[in-house]
């Protein structure tokens, strides 16, 4: 299928815009909890904290520091803690019941170099951090205090993306010495281990989880401008991995979608939506909101597609304002999208309307 035939096939707009405020400084990261109440706005050397209700949102506070943050602000869903990067290689801990005085928790160290992605398993008492020092780390809750549990060495350049899937016991990584690497959890050990490498032909930042047998990639390319500095820009597709019969990921197909060529910003993390069914990607300006449909005809003997996937809908943004510093967060539930254009100071809010 052309990019033309694709844009009028994602011509529905699933999310419309609700609300736009003007905010004073670009934002470059944004969290928002589970209970739809609390937004958190990162700028180069301070954190928003905001009340969030129907759409609209006003500061309340804010947490500032010498050092410039780092792009991960990270709501836990069950506690009502969020996580933060200190702009270096460790990370915070913070209450939101102690807005009022704020104070973080507890800090964690171990990291030598620049954290660059971050995850919790579905019980949140595991911390997978991914850094620029080559190295993911786990780290362990016990008796409500943060502890490095293991070093997981199977990059050999910067981590970028990280995902684990629903059952906790598969983990993919993405990096820039352009591989994926699926490492699985001993339960008798207590372990990571490294089960697949993937080697694949762009580096990428974005990497997730559909489910434990498909996930799916956003690779980017490299461009050498006049300048003679070397920039990542937008790929015309999405890859999308599958197990086999092996129990290996192989790379089953790919999907276009918009942006090739765009200058291209690593901090818009992987979201899946399994109430609607929407996977949103960003990549160059541009937002791709993928439709996700499960294959239900399935022939065991075959290795067929477990899943379909329908480019739903694109927001485009001009890519030579903006130079690929669009950045911004999906709700749990898949209500709301919250983007912010950087080079506007403008904070967008749009909301999911069901198709008829």
């Amino acid at each position: 299928m052309d990019k033309e035939s694709l844009k009028n096939q994602s011509n529905y707009q699933t999310y419309q815009v609700l609300n736009s405020q003007q905010i004073k400084k670009g934002c470059f990261e944004i969290a928002i909890n589970i209970q739809q109440s609390l937004l958190l706005m990162a700028s180069r050397y301070e954190i928003q904290i905001a009340f969030f209700k129907f759409g609209k949102f006003k500061q309340f506070q804010v947490i500032k520091q010498e050092k410039q943050f780092s792009s991960i602000l990270y709501f836990h869903i069950r506690k009502s803690n969020f996580i933060t990067n200190d702009g270096v290689s460790s990370l915070k801990i913070w209450s939101s019941n102690l807005l009022a005085s704020i104070k973080f928790i507890q800090k964690l160290r171990g990291h030598k170099s620049s954290i660059n992605c971050l995850l919790l398993n579905s019980e949140e008492d595991i911390v997978i951090t991914g850094s620029n020092d080559y190295t993911i780390r786990s780290w362990k809750q016990k008796n409500e205090q943060w502890s490095s549990s293991q070093i997981i060495f199977c990059h050999n350049s910067f981590v970028y993306g990280l995902s684990i899937n629903k059952q906790g016991n598969k983990l993919i990584s993405c990096s820039r010495d352009c591989t994926i690497v699926v490492n699985e959890f001993s339960n008798s050990n207590q372990i990571w281990t490294v089960s697949q490498i993937i080697q694949v032909d762009k580096l990428g930042y974005i990497i997730g989880f559909i489910c434990d047998s498909v996930f799916v990639y956003q690779p980017i390319k490299m461009n050498l401008t006049q300048a003679a500095e070397l920039n990542s820009v937008g790929n015309d597709s999405l890859y999308i991995y599958q197990l086999d019969h092996e129990k290996k990921y192989i790379k089953k197909k790919q999907l276009l979608v918009f942006g090739d060529g765009e200058l291209c910003e690593s901090k818009f993390s992987f979201q899946y939506c399994s109430s609607n069914n929407l996977l949103l990607i960003k990549n160059g300006s541009q937002i791709n909101l993928v439709k996700v449909i499960k294959n239900n005809k399935i022939d065991n003997e075959c290795l067929e597609d477990l899943y379909n996937f329908q480019l739903n809908q694109v927001i485009s943004f001009d890519p030579t304002y903006c130079k690929g510093k669009i950045y911004g967060t999906m709700s749990s539930d898949g209500q709301y999208i919250i983007i912010s254009n950087y080079s506007q100071k403008i904070i967008e809010i749009r909301e999911y309307k069901k198709q008829d």
